[in-house]
Protein backbone atom coordinates (compact mmCIF):
# COMPACT_ATOMS: atom_id res chain seq x y z
CA UNK A 1 0.00 0.00 0.00
CA UNK A 2 1.69 3.84 -0.87
CA UNK A 3 2.10 5.39 1.55
CA UNK A 4 -0.39 8.55 2.62
CA UNK A 5 -0.16 11.60 1.02
CA UNK A 6 1.41 13.93 3.34
CA UNK A 7 1.49 17.89 1.59
CA UNK A 8 4.21 20.61 2.32
CA UNK A 9 2.52 23.25 4.61
CA UNK A 10 0.59 20.37 6.46
CA UNK A 11 0.68 20.71 10.46
CA UNK A 12 1.86 18.49 13.04
CA UNK A 13 1.19 18.16 16.82
CA UNK A 14 5.06 16.33 17.92
CA UNK A 15 5.60 14.94 20.96
CA UNK A 16 8.89 14.23 23.08
CA UNK A 17 9.36 10.66 22.34
CA UNK A 18 8.91 11.56 18.58
CA UNK A 19 12.13 13.53 19.05
CA UNK A 20 14.04 11.81 20.74
CA UNK A 21 13.67 13.97 23.81
CA UNK A 22 14.73 16.94 22.92
CA UNK A 23 11.84 18.49 23.33
CA UNK A 24 10.36 19.02 27.06
CA UNK A 25 6.85 18.91 25.87
CA UNK A 26 4.50 18.76 22.84
CA UNK A 27 4.45 21.34 20.48
CA UNK A 28 3.54 22.13 16.35
CA UNK A 29 5.10 22.13 13.72
CA UNK A 30 4.75 22.42 10.01
CA UNK A 31 6.15 19.96 7.50
CA UNK A 32 8.80 21.81 5.11
CA UNK A 33 10.14 18.31 2.79
CA UNK A 34 8.82 14.80 2.34
CA UNK A 35 10.27 11.57 1.11
CA UNK A 36 9.05 8.19 0.97
CA UNK A 37 11.01 7.22 4.52
CA UNK A 38 11.64 10.61 5.79
CA UNK A 39 9.72 13.89 6.82
CA UNK A 40 11.41 17.46 7.25
CA UNK A 41 9.25 19.64 9.80
CA UNK A 42 10.13 23.05 11.37
CA UNK A 43 8.76 23.71 14.78
CA UNK A 44 5.60 26.73 15.30
CA UNK A 45 5.18 29.85 14.64
CA UNK A 46 7.82 29.98 11.42
CA UNK A 47 10.60 31.59 11.32
CA UNK A 48 10.89 32.11 15.10
CA UNK A 49 13.54 28.84 15.11
CA UNK A 50 16.34 27.88 12.34
CA UNK A 51 15.70 24.65 13.59
CA UNK A 52 14.69 21.31 11.12
CA UNK A 53 13.67 18.03 12.74
CA UNK A 54 13.62 14.82 10.97
CA UNK A 55 11.14 12.60 12.04
CA UNK A 56 10.44 9.38 10.25
CA UNK A 57 7.18 9.65 7.84
CA UNK A 58 4.99 6.87 9.65
CA UNK A 59 4.53 8.69 12.48
CA UNK A 60 4.24 12.56 10.83
CA UNK A 61 1.46 10.70 9.35
CA UNK A 62 -0.09 10.09 12.92
CA UNK A 63 0.25 12.98 14.08
CA UNK A 64 -1.62 15.48 11.45
CA UNK A 65 -3.73 17.77 12.92
CA UNK A 66 -5.97 20.86 11.10
CA UNK A 67 -4.63 23.61 10.92
CA UNK A 68 -7.10 25.66 12.57
CA UNK A 69 -5.83 23.91 15.73
CA UNK A 70 -2.26 24.38 14.50
CA UNK A 71 -2.45 28.13 14.12
CA UNK A 72 -4.94 29.09 16.99
CA UNK A 73 -4.75 28.47 20.43
CA UNK A 74 -2.91 25.32 20.22
CA UNK A 75 -4.53 23.58 23.34
CA UNK A 76 -2.93 20.15 23.11
CA UNK A 77 0.52 21.98 23.83
CA UNK A 78 -0.92 20.76 27.22
CA UNK A 79 -0.37 17.55 26.98
CA UNK A 80 1.69 16.06 29.73
CA UNK A 81 1.47 19.26 31.78
CA UNK A 82 1.13 19.46 35.79
CA UNK A 83 -1.59 21.46 35.35
CA UNK A 84 -3.98 23.59 38.60
CA UNK A 85 -7.32 23.36 37.06
CA UNK A 86 -11.25 24.56 37.91
CA UNK A 87 -14.00 22.59 38.57
CA UNK A 88 -16.85 23.80 39.77
CA UNK A 89 -16.86 25.08 42.84
CA UNK A 90 -13.36 23.23 43.58
CA UNK A 91 -10.05 23.62 42.42
CA UNK A 92 -8.08 20.36 41.41
CA UNK A 93 -4.38 19.47 40.32
CA UNK A 94 -3.56 16.69 38.11
CA UNK A 95 -2.02 15.66 34.24
CA UNK A 96 -2.93 16.36 31.10
CA UNK A 97 -3.53 13.11 29.48
CA UNK A 98 -5.28 13.18 26.29
CA UNK A 99 -7.44 15.75 24.21
CA UNK A 100 -10.89 15.24 22.30
CA UNK A 101 -11.44 18.33 19.92
CA UNK A 102 -11.15 21.24 21.82
CA UNK A 103 -11.75 19.43 25.31
CA UNK A 104 -8.38 18.24 27.59
CA UNK A 105 -8.57 15.13 29.55
CA UNK A 106 -6.76 15.87 32.64
CA UNK A 107 -6.09 13.11 35.23
CA UNK A 108 -6.77 13.76 39.23
CA UNK A 109 -6.65 11.24 41.69
CA UNK A 110 -10.64 12.07 42.50
CA UNK A 111 -11.22 10.94 38.19
CA UNK A 112 -10.87 11.92 34.76
CA UNK A 113 -11.91 15.83 34.43
CA UNK A 114 -13.04 16.81 30.42
CA UNK A 115 -12.00 20.59 30.86
CA UNK A 116 -11.62 23.83 28.15
CA UNK A 117 -8.66 25.43 27.96
CA UNK A 118 -10.31 28.02 30.19
CA UNK A 119 -10.94 26.11 32.92
CA UNK A 120 -6.60 25.61 33.11
CA UNK A 121 -5.98 28.36 35.89
CA UNK A 122 -2.11 27.41 35.57
CA UNK A 123 0.61 24.91 34.67
CA UNK A 124 2.33 23.98 38.09
CA UNK A 125 5.53 21.87 38.97
CA UNK A 126 4.47 18.07 39.00
CA UNK A 127 5.57 17.79 42.55
CA UNK A 128 3.36 20.51 43.79
CA UNK A 129 0.55 18.18 41.63
CA UNK A 130 1.89 15.28 42.92
CA UNK A 131 1.00 16.56 46.63
CA UNK A 132 -2.00 18.79 46.07
CA UNK A 133 -3.63 16.83 43.84
CA UNK A 134 -4.65 13.96 46.53
CA UNK A 135 -7.41 16.73 47.61
CA UNK A 136 -10.10 18.81 45.83
CA UNK A 137 -9.85 22.97 47.01
CA UNK A 138 -13.10 24.30 47.57
CA UNK A 139 -13.18 27.96 46.55
CA UNK A 140 -14.20 29.96 49.40
CA UNK A 141 -11.75 28.61 51.75
CA UNK A 142 -8.81 28.64 49.38
CA UNK A 143 -8.98 31.22 46.61
CA UNK A 144 -6.75 31.82 44.04
CA UNK A 145 -4.81 33.98 46.02
CA UNK A 146 -4.33 32.02 48.89
CA UNK A 147 -3.53 28.50 46.57
CA UNK A 148 -0.88 30.75 44.70
CA UNK A 149 1.01 31.69 48.39
CA UNK A 150 0.88 28.16 49.01
CA UNK A 151 2.82 27.29 45.54
CA UNK A 152 5.06 29.91 46.57
CA UNK A 153 5.75 28.69 50.00
CA UNK A 154 6.38 25.37 49.30
CA UNK A 155 8.49 26.06 46.71
CA UNK A 156 10.58 28.05 48.37
CA UNK A 157 10.80 25.29 51.57
CA UNK A 158 12.09 22.74 48.68
CA UNK A 159 14.84 24.72 48.68
CA UNK A 160 14.98 25.53 52.47
CA UNK A 161 15.05 21.58 52.92
CA UNK A 162 17.71 20.89 50.03
CA UNK A 163 20.26 23.57 51.84
CA UNK A 164 19.82 23.14 55.48
CA UNK A 165 17.87 20.25 55.99
CA UNK A 166 20.38 18.13 58.86
CA UNK A 167 18.79 14.96 58.30
CA UNK A 168 16.68 13.41 55.31
CA UNK A 169 13.82 15.71 54.47
CA UNK A 170 10.28 14.35 54.98
CA UNK A 171 6.95 14.83 52.87
CA UNK A 172 5.22 15.65 56.54
CA UNK A 173 8.24 18.18 57.04
CA UNK A 174 7.29 19.68 53.65
CA UNK A 175 3.17 19.72 53.73
CA UNK A 176 3.32 20.95 57.54
CA UNK A 177 1.66 23.77 57.27
CA UNK A 178 -1.14 21.55 55.59
CA UNK A 179 -1.63 19.77 58.92
CA UNK A 180 -4.14 22.22 60.38
CA UNK A 181 -6.29 21.99 57.85
CA UNK A 182 -6.00 18.06 56.22
CA UNK A 183 -4.92 14.90 56.85
CA UNK A 184 -1.59 14.40 55.32
CA UNK A 185 -0.30 11.47 56.64
CA UNK A 186 -1.62 8.74 53.91
CA UNK A 187 0.74 11.12 52.08
CA UNK A 188 3.83 10.12 54.16
CA UNK A 189 4.70 6.71 52.49
CA UNK A 190 1.95 7.53 49.42
CA UNK A 191 2.86 5.92 45.77
CA UNK A 192 1.44 7.77 43.03
CA UNK A 193 1.42 7.76 39.43
CA UNK A 194 2.62 10.26 36.59
CA UNK A 195 3.30 10.03 32.86
CA UNK A 196 6.55 10.95 32.10
CA UNK A 197 6.18 13.70 29.71
CA UNK A 198 9.68 13.06 27.91
CA UNK A 199 8.65 8.98 27.34
CA UNK A 200 5.06 9.20 27.58
CA UNK A 201 5.00 5.86 29.88
CA UNK A 202 2.46 5.77 32.74
CA UNK A 203 5.06 5.05 35.77
CA UNK A 204 4.44 4.43 39.65
CA UNK A 205 6.90 5.44 42.13
CA UNK A 206 6.56 6.91 45.87
CA UNK A 207 5.85 10.87 46.64
CA UNK A 208 8.54 11.00 48.81
CA UNK A 209 11.42 9.88 45.73
CA UNK A 210 9.65 12.87 43.97
CA UNK A 211 10.40 15.38 46.64
CA UNK A 212 14.07 14.05 47.21
CA UNK A 213 14.22 14.48 43.93
CA UNK A 214 13.27 17.78 43.29
CA UNK A 215 15.13 19.19 46.36
CA UNK A 216 18.75 17.35 45.43
CA UNK A 217 18.80 17.36 41.50
CA UNK A 218 16.48 19.40 39.82
CA UNK A 219 17.08 22.07 42.74
CA UNK A 220 20.91 21.41 43.52
CA UNK A 221 20.67 20.74 46.97
CA UNK A 222 22.95 19.36 49.62
CA UNK A 223 22.10 15.86 49.47
CA UNK A 224 23.41 13.24 52.14
CA UNK A 225 26.44 10.62 51.47
CA UNK A 226 25.42 8.16 48.64
CA UNK A 227 22.16 9.02 48.21
CA UNK A 228 22.13 10.91 44.79
CA UNK A 229 23.13 7.86 42.96
CA UNK A 230 19.98 6.35 44.44
CA UNK A 231 17.55 8.55 43.11
CA UNK A 232 17.59 7.73 39.22
CA UNK A 233 17.45 10.35 36.24
CA UNK A 234 13.99 11.31 36.78
CA UNK A 235 11.04 12.29 39.05
CA UNK A 236 9.22 9.44 37.94
CA UNK A 237 12.25 7.04 37.89
CA UNK A 238 12.86 5.58 40.99
CA UNK A 239 15.17 2.79 41.37
CA UNK A 240 15.07 -0.23 43.05
CA UNK A 241 17.57 0.43 45.27
CA UNK A 242 16.25 3.88 46.64
CA UNK A 243 13.61 2.35 49.21
CA UNK A 244 16.28 -0.46 50.91
CA UNK A 245 18.46 2.69 50.89
CA UNK A 246 16.04 4.83 52.76
CA UNK A 247 15.06 2.14 55.37
CA UNK A 248 18.67 1.57 55.97
CA UNK A 249 18.62 5.81 56.72
CA UNK A 250 15.95 5.30 59.07
CA UNK A 251 17.28 3.10 60.48
CA UNK A 252 20.63 4.93 61.17
CA UNK A 253 19.02 7.97 61.93
CA UNK A 254 16.54 9.33 64.74
CA UNK A 255 15.30 12.43 62.53
CA UNK A 256 13.35 10.08 60.24
CA UNK A 257 9.63 10.03 61.35
CA UNK A 258 10.20 10.89 64.61
CA UNK A 259 6.68 9.71 66.69
CA UNK A 260 5.45 11.63 70.30
CA UNK A 261 2.71 9.23 71.30
CA UNK A 262 0.99 10.44 74.55
CA UNK A 263 1.00 6.83 75.77
CA UNK A 264 1.73 3.59 74.11
CA UNK A 265 0.81 0.07 75.86
CA UNK A 266 4.43 -0.37 77.08
CA UNK A 267 4.55 2.84 78.79
CA UNK A 268 1.62 2.07 80.53
CA UNK A 269 2.85 -1.43 81.41
CA UNK A 270 6.17 0.22 82.24
CA UNK A 271 4.20 2.84 84.48
CA UNK A 272 2.89 0.21 86.54
CA UNK A 273 5.63 -1.43 87.07
CA UNK A 274 7.12 1.37 88.85
CA UNK A 275 10.90 0.53 87.42
CA UNK A 276 11.04 -2.97 88.16
CA UNK A 277 10.00 -4.52 84.94
CA UNK A 278 12.03 -4.42 82.20
CA UNK A 279 10.34 -3.34 78.64
CA UNK A 280 12.86 -5.52 76.31
CA UNK A 281 10.45 -8.73 77.50
CA UNK A 282 6.93 -7.17 76.71
CA UNK A 283 5.29 -9.53 73.90
CA UNK A 284 5.09 -8.17 70.82
CA UNK A 285 1.45 -8.21 70.94
CA UNK A 286 1.49 -5.17 73.53
CA UNK A 287 3.16 -3.08 70.96
CA UNK A 288 0.46 -4.53 67.97
CA UNK A 289 -2.32 -3.78 69.92
CA UNK A 290 -3.23 -0.11 70.74
CA UNK A 291 -5.56 1.56 73.34
CA UNK A 292 -9.01 2.30 73.03
CA UNK A 293 -9.26 5.52 72.62
CA UNK A 294 -12.14 7.73 71.73
CA UNK A 295 -13.25 7.81 67.70
CA UNK A 296 -13.30 11.65 66.35
CA UNK A 297 -16.48 12.33 64.38
CA UNK A 298 -15.31 12.05 60.38
CA UNK A 299 -14.78 15.85 59.13
CA UNK A 300 -16.36 16.84 56.29
CA UNK A 301 -14.27 15.89 52.63
CA UNK A 302 -11.85 18.02 50.75
CA UNK A 303 -9.53 21.03 52.09
CA UNK A 304 -10.31 23.70 53.75
CA UNK A 305 -11.97 21.53 56.72
CA UNK A 306 -11.26 22.64 60.48
CA UNK A 307 -10.60 19.56 63.21
CA UNK A 308 -12.97 20.36 65.49
CA UNK A 309 -12.21 17.20 67.47
CA UNK A 310 -10.68 18.94 70.88
CA UNK A 311 -13.89 21.05 71.22
CA UNK A 312 -16.28 18.29 70.90
CA UNK A 313 -14.12 16.31 73.80
CA UNK A 314 -14.20 18.20 75.67
CA UNK A 315 -17.82 19.16 75.65
CA UNK A 316 -19.04 15.28 75.50
CA UNK A 317 -19.91 15.11 79.45
CA UNK A 318 -21.64 18.05 81.22
CA UNK A 319 -19.84 19.59 84.25
CA UNK A 320 -21.61 17.73 86.98
CA UNK A 321 -20.47 14.28 85.70
CA UNK A 322 -17.90 12.65 87.42
CA UNK A 323 -15.18 11.81 85.18
CA UNK A 324 -14.89 8.28 83.74
CA UNK A 325 -18.38 7.08 84.18
CA UNK A 326 -19.27 7.43 80.68
CA UNK A 327 -19.47 4.46 78.17
CA UNK A 328 -16.34 4.65 76.46
CA UNK A 329 -14.56 5.10 79.81
CA UNK A 330 -16.05 1.78 80.71
CA UNK A 331 -15.30 0.45 77.77
CA UNK A 332 -11.46 1.25 77.87
CA UNK A 333 -11.64 0.24 81.07
CA UNK A 334 -12.46 -3.46 80.61
CA UNK A 335 -10.09 -3.64 77.54
CA UNK A 336 -7.17 -2.79 79.71
CA UNK A 337 -7.93 -5.13 82.00
CA UNK A 338 -8.33 -7.86 79.66
CA UNK A 339 -4.94 -6.79 78.32
CA UNK A 340 -3.42 -7.43 81.63
CA UNK A 341 -5.34 -10.39 82.56
CA UNK A 342 -3.72 -12.08 79.43
CA UNK A 343 -0.73 -10.05 79.10
CA UNK A 344 0.86 -8.94 82.45
CA UNK A 345 -1.07 -10.84 84.97
CA UNK A 346 1.38 -10.00 87.30
CA UNK A 347 0.61 -6.10 86.96
CA UNK A 348 -3.47 -6.83 87.37
CA UNK A 349 -3.45 -6.44 91.03
CA UNK A 350 -1.16 -3.43 91.13
CA UNK A 351 -3.34 -1.63 88.20
CA UNK A 352 -6.40 -2.54 90.12
CA UNK A 353 -5.64 -1.05 93.51
CA UNK A 354 -4.84 2.27 91.77
CA UNK A 355 -7.41 2.79 90.01
CA UNK A 356 -9.41 2.24 93.05
CA UNK A 357 -7.70 4.64 94.58
CA UNK A 358 -7.67 7.41 92.06
CA UNK A 359 -11.59 6.64 91.79
CA UNK A 360 -12.12 7.78 95.35
CA UNK A 361 -10.08 10.85 95.25
CA UNK A 362 -11.90 12.19 91.77
CA UNK A 363 -15.15 11.25 93.48
CA UNK A 364 -14.34 12.91 97.32
CA UNK A 365 -13.45 16.21 95.39
CA UNK A 366 -16.39 15.74 93.05
CA UNK A 367 -18.78 16.42 96.48
CA UNK A 368 -16.91 19.84 96.73
CA UNK A 369 -17.41 20.88 93.48
CA UNK A 370 -19.77 23.70 93.25
CA UNK A 371 -22.76 22.17 90.94
CA UNK A 372 -22.17 23.06 87.63
CA UNK A 373 -25.75 25.24 86.10
CA UNK A 374 -27.13 22.33 83.91
CA UNK A 375 -29.66 23.67 80.87
CA UNK A 376 -33.29 21.44 81.59
CA UNK A 377 -34.03 23.06 78.10
CA UNK A 378 -31.69 22.51 75.43
CA UNK A 379 -31.84 23.66 72.19
CA UNK A 380 -33.29 21.38 69.83
CA UNK A 381 -30.92 19.78 67.04
CA UNK A 382 -33.01 21.12 63.60
CA UNK A 383 -33.54 19.01 60.93
CA UNK A 384 -34.78 20.87 57.36
CA UNK A 385 -38.07 18.73 56.80
CA UNK A 386 -37.11 18.55 52.97
CA UNK A 387 -33.07 18.11 53.44
CA UNK A 388 -31.82 14.58 52.44
CA UNK A 389 -31.48 11.91 55.02
CA UNK A 390 -30.40 8.57 53.23
CA UNK A 391 -31.18 5.48 54.58
CA UNK A 392 -28.75 3.30 56.32
CA UNK A 393 -29.28 1.04 52.87
CA UNK A 394 -28.56 3.66 50.50
CA UNK A 395 -25.62 4.54 53.12
CA UNK A 396 -23.73 1.48 52.75
CA UNK A 397 -24.27 1.31 49.09
CA UNK A 398 -23.35 4.57 48.41
CA UNK A 399 -19.75 4.13 50.19
CA UNK A 400 -18.81 1.45 48.41
CA UNK A 401 -20.26 3.00 44.70
CA UNK A 402 -18.11 6.51 45.39
CA UNK A 403 -15.17 7.70 44.72
CA UNK A 404 -12.49 8.65 47.21
CA UNK A 405 -13.00 12.13 46.75
CA UNK A 406 -16.65 12.18 48.14
CA UNK A 407 -16.59 9.05 49.99
CA UNK A 408 -17.33 9.99 53.66
CA UNK A 409 -18.81 13.47 52.50
CA UNK A 410 -22.35 13.92 54.37
CA UNK A 411 -25.19 13.55 51.97
CA UNK A 412 -26.40 17.49 51.51
CA UNK A 413 -22.67 18.24 51.16
CA UNK A 414 -22.81 15.74 48.69
CA UNK A 415 -25.97 17.07 46.89
CA UNK A 416 -24.17 20.48 46.97
CA UNK A 417 -21.64 19.38 44.68
CA UNK A 418 -23.84 17.92 42.09
CA UNK A 419 -26.25 20.42 42.28
CA UNK A 420 -23.58 23.05 42.03
CA UNK A 421 -21.54 20.92 39.75
CA UNK A 422 -20.96 22.00 35.69
CA UNK A 423 -22.05 18.17 34.62
CA UNK A 424 -24.66 18.50 31.72
CA UNK A 425 -27.39 16.79 33.66
CA UNK A 426 -31.11 17.72 34.72
CA UNK A 427 -30.64 17.05 38.52
CA UNK A 428 -33.82 17.25 39.82
CA UNK A 429 -33.71 16.29 43.74
CA UNK A 430 -36.14 13.18 43.41
CA UNK A 431 -33.75 11.97 40.75
CA UNK A 432 -30.51 12.37 42.95
CA UNK A 433 -32.36 10.95 45.92
CA UNK A 434 -32.02 7.78 44.08
CA UNK A 435 -28.72 8.31 41.89
CA UNK A 436 -27.23 8.62 45.46
CA UNK A 437 -26.51 4.96 45.25
CA UNK A 438 -27.81 3.56 41.84
CA UNK A 439 -31.33 2.60 42.99
CA UNK A 440 -32.09 1.42 39.75
CA UNK A 441 -35.39 -0.51 38.25
CA UNK A 442 -37.72 -0.61 40.78
CA UNK A 443 -35.72 1.64 42.87
CA UNK A 444 -37.46 4.54 40.48
CA UNK A 445 -34.14 5.76 38.67
CA UNK A 446 -33.98 5.12 34.87
CA UNK A 447 -31.21 5.28 32.61
CA UNK A 448 -33.43 8.15 30.76
CA UNK A 449 -33.20 10.29 33.99
CA UNK A 450 -29.15 11.19 32.60
CA UNK A 451 -29.74 12.50 29.39
CA UNK A 452 -27.65 15.63 29.24
CA UNK A 453 -29.11 19.00 29.18
CA UNK A 454 -27.54 22.20 27.65
CA UNK A 455 -26.01 24.83 30.14
CA UNK A 456 -28.95 27.22 28.75
CA UNK A 457 -31.41 24.55 29.25
CA UNK A 458 -30.51 24.49 33.19
CA UNK A 459 -30.45 27.96 33.58
CA UNK A 460 -33.87 28.55 32.29
CA UNK A 461 -35.31 25.41 34.32
CA UNK A 462 -33.84 26.97 37.58
CA UNK A 463 -35.01 30.30 36.81
CA UNK A 464 -38.36 28.95 35.91
CA UNK A 465 -38.84 27.98 39.42
CA UNK A 466 -41.40 24.76 39.06
CA UNK A 467 -39.56 22.84 40.84
CA UNK A 468 -37.57 23.48 44.13
CA UNK A 469 -34.20 22.03 43.93
CA UNK A 470 -33.83 21.48 47.89
CA UNK A 471 -36.61 19.57 48.09
CA UNK A 472 -35.29 15.93 48.25
CA UNK A 473 -38.69 14.45 49.76
CA UNK A 474 -39.83 14.99 45.92
CA UNK A 475 -40.55 11.66 44.18
CA UNK A 476 -38.41 10.69 41.26
CA UNK A 477 -39.57 12.37 38.26
CA UNK A 478 -40.81 10.74 34.94
CA UNK A 479 -37.81 10.13 32.91
CA UNK A 480 -38.54 11.84 29.05
CA UNK A 481 -39.46 9.09 26.54
CA UNK A 482 -36.97 7.72 24.27
CA UNK A 483 -37.53 7.37 20.53
CA UNK A 484 -34.45 7.11 19.02
CA UNK A 485 -30.61 5.40 19.06
CA UNK A 486 -29.31 9.38 19.61
CA UNK A 487 -30.92 9.69 22.63
CA UNK A 488 -30.28 6.33 24.21
CA UNK A 489 -26.57 7.33 23.58
CA UNK A 490 -26.60 10.88 24.89
CA UNK A 491 -27.88 9.03 28.48
CA UNK A 492 -25.56 6.28 28.59
CA UNK A 493 -22.88 8.69 28.00
CA UNK A 494 -24.54 10.94 30.45
CA UNK A 495 -24.37 8.61 32.80
CA UNK A 496 -20.75 7.59 31.94
CA UNK A 497 -19.80 10.99 32.63
CA UNK A 498 -21.72 10.85 36.11
CA UNK A 499 -19.91 8.19 37.15
CA UNK A 500 -16.50 9.30 35.67
CA UNK A 501 -16.77 12.30 37.81
CA UNK A 502 -17.94 10.28 41.32
CA UNK A 503 -17.71 6.78 41.06
CA UNK A 504 -14.89 4.59 41.94
CA UNK A 505 -13.11 2.47 39.46
CA UNK A 506 -15.65 -0.51 39.17
CA UNK A 507 -18.21 1.67 38.74
CA UNK A 508 -16.73 3.82 35.97
CA UNK A 509 -15.86 0.72 34.09
CA UNK A 510 -19.97 -0.73 34.12
CA UNK A 511 -20.57 2.29 33.11
CA UNK A 512 -18.10 2.32 30.39
CA UNK A 513 -19.40 -1.01 28.80
CA UNK A 514 -23.18 -0.27 29.64
CA UNK A 515 -21.99 3.01 26.78
CA UNK A 516 -19.69 0.75 24.35
CA UNK A 517 -22.78 -2.18 24.29
CA UNK A 518 -25.59 0.41 23.02
CA UNK A 519 -22.95 1.53 20.16
CA UNK A 520 -22.46 -2.48 19.55
CA UNK A 521 -26.57 -2.71 19.56
CA UNK A 522 -27.20 -0.31 17.27
CA UNK A 523 -24.29 -1.86 14.67
CA UNK A 524 -26.15 -4.95 15.23
CA UNK A 525 -29.42 -3.67 13.73
CA UNK A 526 -31.86 -5.85 15.63
CA UNK A 527 -34.02 -3.38 17.42
CA UNK A 528 -36.05 -0.20 15.74
CA UNK A 529 -36.41 2.84 17.11
CA UNK A 530 -40.00 2.43 18.80
CA UNK A 531 -38.73 -0.94 20.49
CA UNK A 532 -35.91 1.07 22.36
CA UNK A 533 -38.04 1.86 25.68
CA UNK A 534 -37.96 -1.77 26.03
CA UNK A 535 -34.16 -1.84 25.58
CA UNK A 536 -34.42 0.78 28.35
CA UNK A 537 -35.74 -1.13 30.51
CA UNK A 538 -33.75 -4.12 29.87
CA UNK A 539 -31.00 -1.23 30.86
CA UNK A 540 -32.19 -0.49 34.21
CA UNK A 541 -33.15 -4.06 35.12
CA UNK A 542 -29.47 -5.26 34.76
CA UNK A 543 -28.11 -1.98 36.55
CA UNK A 544 -30.42 -3.38 39.24
CA UNK A 545 -28.30 -6.16 40.75
CA UNK A 546 -25.33 -4.06 40.51
CA UNK A 547 -26.58 -1.81 42.59
CA UNK A 548 -27.57 -5.17 45.26
CA UNK A 549 -24.45 -6.43 44.75
CA UNK A 550 -22.62 -3.46 45.68
CA UNK A 551 -24.83 -3.92 49.11
CA UNK A 552 -23.53 -7.46 49.52
CA UNK A 553 -19.88 -6.16 49.02
CA UNK A 554 -20.35 -3.70 51.70
CA UNK A 555 -21.02 -6.50 54.19
CA UNK A 556 -18.90 -9.34 52.97
CA UNK A 557 -16.06 -6.72 51.45
CA UNK A 558 -15.51 -8.70 48.32
CA UNK A 559 -16.23 -7.02 44.90
CA UNK A 560 -18.57 -9.44 43.60
CA UNK A 561 -20.74 -6.27 41.78
CA UNK A 562 -17.31 -6.54 39.37
CA UNK A 563 -19.24 -9.21 37.48
CA UNK A 564 -21.32 -6.40 36.05
CA UNK A 565 -18.85 -6.00 33.49
CA UNK A 566 -19.71 -9.24 31.65
CA UNK A 567 -23.97 -8.39 31.47
CA UNK A 568 -23.73 -5.98 28.95
CA UNK A 569 -23.15 -8.54 26.24
CA UNK A 570 -25.76 -9.57 23.14
CA UNK A 571 -24.92 -13.32 25.11
CA UNK A 572 -26.65 -12.35 27.71
CA UNK A 573 -29.80 -14.86 28.07
CA UNK A 574 -32.28 -12.11 29.35
CA UNK A 575 -31.75 -9.97 26.36
CA UNK A 576 -31.63 -12.99 24.11
CA UNK A 577 -35.57 -13.66 25.50
CA UNK A 578 -36.11 -9.71 24.84
CA UNK A 579 -35.64 -9.72 21.45
CA UNK A 580 -37.10 -12.50 20.79
CA UNK A 581 -40.50 -11.33 22.72
CA UNK A 582 -40.00 -7.44 21.01
CA UNK A 583 -39.13 -9.50 17.71
CA UNK A 584 -42.65 -11.99 17.81
CA UNK A 585 -44.66 -9.13 18.78
CA UNK A 586 -43.60 -7.08 15.77
CA UNK A 587 -44.03 -9.93 13.36
CA UNK A 588 -47.95 -9.92 14.70
CA UNK A 589 -48.18 -6.25 14.18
Amino acid sequence: MPPTPLQIGAYLLLRPEDVQGTAPRAFYAAVTSASRAKVKVSPLPIGLSDDTIEIPRPIAEDRVVPRGEATGHQSRTWLRAAVWVTSGSTYRYGQVRGYSGNKLHIWTAQGELTVTRRQIVAEVQPIIALALGSETWNKRAWPKSRLLALHSSLTEKITALGDSNASLPTVTEWLDELKAHTAIEHLVDAQVEWVDPASGNIKAFSLLHALRFVIFKANDGHPPPDLLQHLGNSLVDEPQGFRPWINQARTQSDGEYIQHPALTARAFLSSLSDGEESDRDDPPLVRSRPLPQAQAEPAPSGIGRHDHTTQRSANTAPPSSPPGNSVLDGTAEVELIELLRDLRPDLLQLYLRRTTEHGSARLEATRHARPAVVDNNPAPLKRRKRGFYPSADQERVHQVVTSDAHRGKDGEDFMEFLTTSSLPLDFHPGMLNRAYDVGFGSKGLSIRHFGRVGYLDRLRKVASANVDTTDFTLPVPPAPTMTSWVQLHDATSGFLQYCTHVCEPITIQVATSLAKFVLHLQVWNHWLPDELPNLVLWINATLEPYRNAAAQDDTSGLTTRAAALDWFATSNPDLQALLFTTMSERSCN
